[in-house]
């Protein structure tokens, strides 16, 4: 990666979070989405580079015949090794969640389920939610985008309806807002710019 493609990033990341003093009264969600917006332009500058002129071009073929010695290429592995670690992280993530999903029983409480299509129905939720449970430590929890899940402990039979409807508008509100693509996102923004201070800030 070229100086200046660095400096094209950074300044990106630098305007995203540079923007959250002032929008410290806002409400979270436009914070959410601002940042949101930051990760994903410093994610596409290397893209755009590629495709728009005025970015100007550039490869990591180009980088390391325009470094000195091998020092190039050893910043290509170095990246390369970073990069791949982050995204193996994030499979062995997928990977978790998809055993927790099969292992996990159907929510069979009609109350609970209830309470999920009231509050779905709240925030116009389009896409059908899975309601599970297990005694899985990460619970409650929730993932996935076109057929969401939401994972709850075991004892859930034992919550009054205040309880289950602050924890479900939680889990359903990060449904509402997209946030299982967003951290799909952010991680793999963290694993093109692992090296980068201000992506880890921003994520």
């Amino acid at each position: 990666m070229t100086s200046l493609l660095l400096l094209k990033v950074t300044c990106v990341l630098a305007l995203g979070l540079g923007a959250m003093p002032l929008l410290r009264s806002a409400s979270a969600a436009l914070r959410h989405a601002v940042l949101t917006l930051t990760l994903a332009a410093a994610a596409a500058v290397p893209l755009l580079a590629q495709v728009a002129p005025g970015w100007g071009p550039v490869s990591l073929t180009a980088a390391v015949s325009s470094s000195d010695g091998g020092r190039g290429a050893l910043l290509v592995w170095t990246w390369a090794i970073g990069a791949s670690l982050q995204l193996a992280v994030l499979i062995a993530g997928l990977v978790r969640l998809a055993l927790v999903t099969r292992r996990a029983d159907r929510c069979d409480d009609p109350r609970l389920s209830d309470i999920a299509l009231e509050i779905s129905a709240q925030y116009r939720l389009l896409r059908p939610v899975r309601i599970l449970r297990s005694n899985c430590a990460l619970a409650p929890l929730t993932w996935g985008h076109w057929r969401p899940d939401v994972l709850l402990p075991l004892g859930t039979t034992a919550w009054d309806d205040g309880r289950a409807t602050v924890v479900l508008r939680h889990e359903l509100a990060h449904v509402r807002r997209h946030d299982w693509l967003t951290q799909l996102l952010a991680t793999t923004a963290g694993a093109i710019f692992w090296w980068h201070p201000l992506v880890w800030l921003a994520r």
